[in-house]
């Protein structure tokens, strides 16, 4: 079974990044009742997409998330509700200029319905290749995930109540409309995704067996656990450049962008310009002076002793 342990609120990558707005909340109350909010998320990049909304008792926090982020609803494109609870769907309202995925229904402005796959198990692709919602039924009928690809840790599915939080067993049945179903979806996303965004908690990254991550990034970047190299992370909307650095001006493979690339038979990036170069540099900075004789694996090897 995959393991799992807290991942950052804000991924960066490109084309898309992912930011976590709002945690979502789930405190049980006294007298019985409970007190909850769903976690919002903003995935910055080409096609400007909300995930949730969150209730409208927490509206004006909402606008000031987005705000912080240099976001208002007007320049939101997409806006995927995993589904129809209130405390995630609660504020839509505020985007009418932008397509609504809600649960398995996609409307564009106006009110046109689009006929999708969705229903059937298909994909909806709001970007080809790079984000597409999943429909991942249990909690509701019509749940869906956003899925995000080329993050600084791969792999994100915005998955709403999906997973209520990083160590819901025991508690996501007891809210499921059909359990057994949303078992099937749980164990889907878990297969395929690198971290998880859950509709009522921060996000976790999912471990494999070996602890090894499937991007060769995210790989880089389980070789630290303090903050020095997250100080080197600019702009969450952008690419993995140190905050002092210009784009490198030569890049031919590897990484470029958080997207894996061949390795070729000579190190493309140079030390000093190259994203993983940078990222090398802050865990074992006299490994530089070998980086065109050494292969990227190698690297990585030196690194961890």
């Amino acid at each position: 079974m995959a393991r799992r342990r807290p991942a950052p609120l804000v991924l960066p990558g490109c084309p898309y990044s992912v930011s976590v707005v709002q945690e979502g909340y789930c405190r049980a109350q006294a007298d019985g009742s409970t007190l909850a909010d769903g976690t919002v998320s903003l995935v910055l990049g080409p096609r400007l997409t909300l995930v949730d909304t969150g209730g409208p008792w927490a509206r004006e926090r909402l606008l000031a998330g987005l705000a912080e982020r240099g976001v208002s609803p007007g320049d939101v494109a997409h806006v995927v509700c995993t589904h129809g609870h209130s405390d995630h769907a609660g504020n839509l309202n505020l985007f009418p200029r932008a397509e609504l995925i809600v649960g398995t229904d996609v409307c564009q402005p106006g009110g046109r319905y689009l006929p999708t796959g969705l229903r059937q198990g298909g994909r909806y692709a709001i970007h080809a290749g790079h984000l597409e919602v999943l429909p991942t039924p249990g909690h509701t009928g019509s749940d869906v995930s956003l899925l995000v690809l080329g993050t600084s840790l791969g792999s994100v599915v915005v998955a709403g109540d999906l997973f209520e939080h990083q160590e819901d067993e025991g508690e996501w049945a007891a809210l499921s409309e059909d359990p057994a179903r949303q078992a099937e979806s749980r164990a889907r996303v878990l297969a395929i995704a690198d971290v998880i965004v859950p509709g009522h908690g921060p996000p976790f990254q999912v471990l494999r067996e070996g602890n090894k991550p499937r991007s060769l990034l995210a790989l880089v970047m389980n070789l630290q656990e303090n903050s020095q190299v997250q100080k080197t992370l600019s702009r969450p909307q952008g690419c993995f450049m140190p905050a002092s650095a210009s784009p490198p001006r030569r890049v031919t493979g590897l990484f470029c962008c958080g997207v894996e690339r061949p390795l070729p038979r000579e190190p493309c990036l140079e030390a000093e310009e190259g994203i993983l170069g940078v990222f090398l540099g802050v865990l074992k900075p006299e490994i530089l002076r070998h980086f065109r004789q050494e292969t990227v694996q190698s690297l990585l090897e030196n690194s961890q002793g």
